[in-house]
């Protein structure tokens, strides 16, 4: 399918979905709800599985009064539409990797930072401790967090070994995120924006060369096809959000609004809990396709480091004091 068919495509899907949605909260508290969802990430992905569990226990728990489709892929709305549709109202309901939210907001770019999470249990603290300053940012926007979800530990994706950040010099290096540019910039290469629906046509045409990114990642992209290498850095846990449009939220009678937060808590539990397999079966995907899986040089560890101190000092220069408070509580432990 062209690119102009599928985006023809999409946008006659946005047109049945809105002439089709059911306005939530209407009528009584009895009556079948129906609600929309988007994510730009494909079928059998983790955060999808997550969000299509969370939807069919909504269903169930509900007596099948709320009913919530999913548009996964992109087929609906790229990755990058999907915040503003929710806001907006179009869907009700969005997956999307928080430190690609636009506009940019500190609050959303912390675990954007390399090297401040290196485990999950950093990355779990970390999640405690800025969640209130995330949700009440996102309120001011009109959404809702119902929970979320990280990736496993990010790598490094190449066709050659790097042992050190002067390796990735010249490189073109596929960056989502404003802080992936930096990160990019500070090592040398040339940030490519490149969203994920794209990727593979992006590394097939060598706008992209390298990308730091997750094994779960690298095996949906069929990365072995363009990088023989995989280095394990575990540079960070970024997180997908699943929002509500707050008001979509709150015209749903309160049996519902709590029923959607319960389960909302279980599926990111239960999320949490099971990352450690998720990404040990991507790692093993890799290596069975004929990928190098190793982990890094203690050269590239502290390349590492310091680009992240530095990125770490520019984030509190824009995230003042607040966000210095809350990387202070971080590393007392």
């Amino acid at each position: 399918m062209t690119k102009t068919a599928t985006t023809t495509t999409r946008r006659g899907l946005g047109a049945s979905v809105l002439g089709a949605m059911v306005l939530a909260g209407a009528g009584p508290a009895g009556a079948m709800l129906r609600w929309q969802a988007a994510s730009g990430w494909p079928e059998g992905n983790l955060h999808t599985r997550s969000l299509r569990g969370f939807i069919e226990q909504v269903r169930a728990e509900s007596g099948g009064t709320l009913q919530i489709q999913l548009h996964s892929g992109g087929d609906l709305l790229r990755s990058g539409e999907v915040r503003q549709a929710v806001q907006s109202g179009q869907v009700q309901m969005g997956d999307i990797l928080l430190g690609a939210a636009t506009p940019r907001d500190p609050a959303f770019e912390l675990d954007s930072i390399p090297m401040l999470v290196r485990n999950l249990e950093q990355a779990r603290r970390l999640a405690a401790l800025s969640r209130p300053w995330v949700e009440q940012r996102l309120q001011r926007d009109g959404l809702t967090l119902l929970y979320w979800l990280p990736w496993p530990g990010l790598g490094l994706f190449s066709s050659f070994w790097v042992d050190s950040l002067d390796g990735l010099r010249g490189t073109r290096m596929r960056a989502l995120t404003p802080m992936g540019e930096r990160l990019a910039d500070l090592a040398g290469a040339m940030s490519a924006r490149i969203e994920r629906e794209d990727l593979p046509q992006a590394f097939a045409t060598r706008l992209a060369t390298t990308m730091i990114a997750s094994s779960v990642t690298g095996g949906e992209l069929e990365a072995w096809r363009f990088a023989k290498f995989f280095t394990t850095l575990s540079s960070g846990f970024p997180k997908n959000v699943v929002c509500v449009q707050s008001r979509a939220l709150e015209a749903l009678p309160p049996p519902r609004r709590q029923l959607l937060r319960e389960v909302a808590e279980r599926c990111e539990r239960q999320g949490w809990d099971g990352l450690p397999a998720e990404g040990a079966a991507a790692l093993q995907v890799l290596i069975e396709h004929g990928m190098t899986v190793r982990p890094p040089s203690p050269k590239l560890v502290s390349d590492m480091e310091r680009v992240g101190a530095i990125m770490s000092e520019e984030w509190v220069g824009r995230a003042g004091p607040q966000g210095q408070r809350l990387l202070d509580a971080y590393r007392e432990r």
